[in-house]
């Protein structure tokens, strides 16, 4: 995703878990990260845990929703509603809610870069 990431010039932070990702945009003043991208199935707390806890912070400090994309390989099942029932960004916005891992170049690249760049008033 890194490598994916720098091919369209987005700068990106990474963490290893839910808990530091949490801890990570807690202790950032909202608005600072363009876009969150939370893996579905990160250890210690996974994506969907993720979102539902920066969504309550957000309506903590009556923030708007930061974007956050579902990342992960699995598309089947009940997948989608979860992702929305969590809080992640629905097909709505226009960056969609969900990129598969890996991700397919051609079809996710216009769609993240464009929305990153809006995000970021580039």
């Amino acid at each position: 995703m890194l490598k994916f990431l720098s091919k369209v010039s987005i700068k990106a932070e990474t963490v290893s878990d839910g808990v530091e990702c949490t801890n990570k945009v807690f202790s950032q003043p909202h608005g600072y990260y363009a876009i969150i991208l939370c893996d579905l199935h990160m250890p210690n707390k996974d994506g969907y845990q993720t979102c539902k806890d920066i969504r309550a912070w957000e309506r903590q400090k009556q923030s708007p929703h930061l974007p956050i994309i579902a990342l992960s390989a699995n598309v089947l099942g009940d997948v989608y509603e979860k992702c929305v029932e969590s809080g992640f960004n629905s097909k709505s916005c226009p960056c969609g809610w969900f990129v598969r891992r890996p991700p397919e170049a051609n079809m996710y690249y216009h769609r993240l870069h464009d929305e990153a760049r809006r995000l970021q008033g580039a």
